[in-house]
C-alpha cells in the first residue's frame, strides 16, 4: 500500500457531507490517529519551541503587565474599574494568562501558555473542519501548512488575542458544519463566548459567512434548528460582561473601541496607501513562503469552481464559506487605517484549506504513506529539538533576568533609588495604555520605577539614585555612552547602568 488507508467518508453529490453526523464506521482509524498525533506533536514542538526563552516586548509586554496587575491585586476586575480602566479588549485572554501566572509564576511561558494552547487548538480544528468539508488528506495538508506558516507562528508564540479569537471562531464553525454531532450545540455557543470575550462583539463579523453557507446548502442550518435552546443561555456570559461595563462606564467602552478602530497608523511619514501595500502585499509575498503559490492557486481554483455549474452543492457551499471569509477579512483590514498583517490571522485556516485542496485532489483524498511517516518523524524531531532548545537557551536567557530579579530582591533596584532613563511615563490621569519600557519592567521585575527622558535627566536631581535602567537598543546605547553611563548587567531589552565610581550623581551634557 502506498497510501494510509483512511476509511472513505460518506458522499453527497461527490463530496463528503459536511452536515451529517460521523458514524462509527467513519471514526478515526488507527492510521489517521497516528498521522494526526504526529501533526499535533509537530504543532506543540514548533509553537512551544521558545516558550521559556523568548522575552515579550511592546504590546505583548503590555498585556502581560496587565495580567500581572490582576494577579498582584487579587481582583480580576481591578484593571477594568475607575478612570484608568482598560477598556479596549475584553477580559478572557488576560484572565487566562493571569490564572496561568498564578500557577507557573511571572514568566513568558506562563503569560503565553493560553495563547500557545489556542494555537495548537487552531491546528486541530483546522484538521477537523477540512476533514468534514473536504477529505482527510486535504485536512492533514492544510493543518501542516498552518503550523509551518510564518505569520501563524509569529503571532501564536507571543501574547496576542488573535489565536484565542480564532480558536473560538473555528470552534463555532466546526459545530455548525457538524450540527448533528452531540457536542455541536455546546461548542457553537462556547465558540461565540470565547470569540466575543477575546476580542469584542466585532469578532462576530467572522461568523457572518455561516448564513452564506446556509443559502447554498441549508442542511447544516436544518440540523442546527434541532439544538436544545438551553445551550444558547451560554451567550448570556458576554452579555453580562458588557452589561457590567455599561453600569461602570456607560458608553465609554464602546466609544474607546470605535476610536481605536479608526486610529491612524503610528508610522511616521508613511501614507495609508504605502502602509497597506507593505502590510498586505509585500509582507505576504515573503512571509507566506513557501505556501504562497499554493494559497494563490487554491484561491483561483476555488473561484473557478464556484463559477462552474457542475460543482456539487456541498462543495460550492464549502468554497463559498472559505472565500467569503477571506474576502471579508481582507476588506475589513484594509478599511482599518492602522494596517497590520496580523488582522488576517483568523483567516489563515481558510487560506491553508484552499491551498491544500489541490494536493488533496492530487492524492485522491488519501495520504501517501511517506507523507505520514515524514509527519511522524518531523513531530518527534520537533519535540526533541524544542526540548533541547529550552534546556540550553533557558539557562542563558534566564540568567540575565535572574540577575536583575536578584537585584530587586536585594533592594538594589527599587523606586527609592532606581530611575529609568530613556522613556517617559504616561500621564497619571490617562487610562491604562501601552508603555513598552514600563510594561517590560513591571512584568518581569515586578516594580514600578520613576521614568524620565534623557533631556529631563540632565537637569534632574539624581543624588538619591544608586543606579539606572536604560532601554537596550542601538540609539539608547549611544546616548548612554555619551552621558558616561557604564553597564552593570543587562537582560533582553533593559540595561542596568550606573556612573563610574566616584563620579557625581548628575549627568553631564553630552559632547557636541
Amino acid at each position: 500500500m502506498n497510501a494510509i488507508p483512511f476509511p472513505p467518508p460518506q458522499h453527497r453529490g461527490g463530496l463528503a457531507s459536511a452536515c451529517v453526523s460521523v458514524p462509527s464506521a467513519e471514526a478515526m482509524a488507527f492510521p489517521e490517529r497516528v498521522a494526526l498525533g504526529a501533526l499535533l506533536a509537530l504543532a506543540v514542538g514548533i509553537i512551544f519551541s521558545n516558550a521559556f526563552t523568548q522575552e515579550l516586548h511592546v504590546t505583548s509586554a503590555f498585556y502581560a503587565a496587565l495580567a500581572r496587575e490582576i494577579v498582584t491585586a487579587g481582583d480580576p476586575l481591578e484593571i477594568f474599574r475607575g478612570a484608568r480602566a482598560y477598556l479596549l479588549k475584553p477580559p478572557l485572554v488576560l484572565w487566562a494568562s493571569a490564572a496561568s501566572m498564578t500557577v507557573f509564576g511571572f514568566n513568558t511561558f506562563a503569560a503565553t501558555l493560553p495563547v500557545r494552547l489556542a494555537g495548537v487548538g487552531c491546528v486541530w480544528l483546522t484538521y477537523l473542519i477540512g476533514r468534514r468539508i473536504f477529505d482527510r488528506a486535504t485536512a492533514w495538508y492544510a493543518a501542516f501548512m498552518l503550523v509551518t506558516l510564518g505569520p501563524f507562528f509569529q503571532f501564536t508564540v507571543t501574547f496576542r488575542m488573535d489565536p484565542i479569537l480564532t480558536f473560538g471562531v473555528l470552534l463555532s464553525t466546526w459545530a455548525y458544519l457538524a450540527a448533528a454531532h452531540r457536542a455541536a450545540p455546546f461548542a457553537f455557543s462556547m465558540g461565540i463566548v470565547i470569540s466575543v470575550l477575546a476580542k469584542g462583539p466585532a469578532a462576530l463579523y467572522l461568523l457572518v459567512m455561516l448564513p452564506v453557507h446556509a443559502m447554498v446548502d441549508p442542511g447544516c442550518l436544518a440540523q442546527a434548528r434541532r439544538w436544545p435552546l438551553r445551550w444558547y443561555l451560554l451567550l448570556l456570559i458576554p452579555v453580562a460582561w458588557y452589561a457590567w461595563l455599561w453600569t461602570q462606564h456607560g458608553m465609554r467602552p464602546f466609544t474607546e473601541v470605535y476610536e481605536d478602530f479608526w486610529r491612524t497608523s503610528t508610522a511616521v511619514g508613511v501614507s495609508r496607501y504605502q502602509s497597506a501595500l507593505e502590510e498586505y502585499v509585500q509582507k505576504p509575498a515573503t512571509r507566506f513562503l513557501p505556501w504562497l503559490p499554493f494559497i494563490l492557486a487554491g484561491f483561483v481554483l476555488a473561484c473557478r469552481d464556484l463559477r462552474r455549474a457542475a460543482t456539487p452543492r456541498a462543495e460550492r457551499a464549502a468554497l463559498l464559506l472559505l472565500v467569503t471569509g477571506i474576502a471579508v477579512t481582507i476588506g475589513v483590514s484594509i478599511t482599518k487605517p492602522d494596517h497590520d498583517i496580523r488582522y488576517w490571522y483568523p483567516e489563515f485556516p481558510a487560506m491553508v484549506l484552499l491551498a491544500a485542496r489541490p494536493l488533496g485532489r492530487w492524492s485522491a483524498g488519501r495520504l501517501p504513506r511517506w507523507v505520514g511517516r515524514t509527519g511522524v518523524a518531523l513531530g518527534i524531531a520537533a519535540l526533541l529539538v524544542a526540548t533541547g532548545m529550552q534546556v540550553g537557551n533557558r539557562l542563558r536567557t534566564s540568567a540575565h533576568l535572574d540577575e536583575l530579579r536578584a537585584e530587586v530582591a536585594r533592594g538594589g533596584i527599587s523606586p527609592a533609588h532606581t530611575i529609568v532613563i530613556g522613556a517617559v511615563a504616561n500621564p497619571p490621569e490617562w487610562p491604562r495604555r501601552q508603555n513598552s519600557v514600563r510594561d517590560w519592567i513591571y512584568f518581569y521585575l515586578g516594580v514600578e520605577l520613576p521614568m524620565m527622558s534623557w533631556q529631563q535627566a540632565q537637569t534632574a536631581d539624581l543624588s538619591g539614585a544608586r543606579n539606572f535602567l536604560v532601554p537596550r537598543n542601538r540609539n539608547d546605547a549611544r546616548v548612554m555612552r555619551e552621558f558616561g553611563l557604564v553597564e552593570i548587567m543587562h537582560a533582553g531589552k533593559i540595561v542596568l547602568a550606573d556612573l563610574p565610581p566616584g563620579a557625581p550623581k548628575s549627568l553631564p551634557p553630552p559632547p557636541p
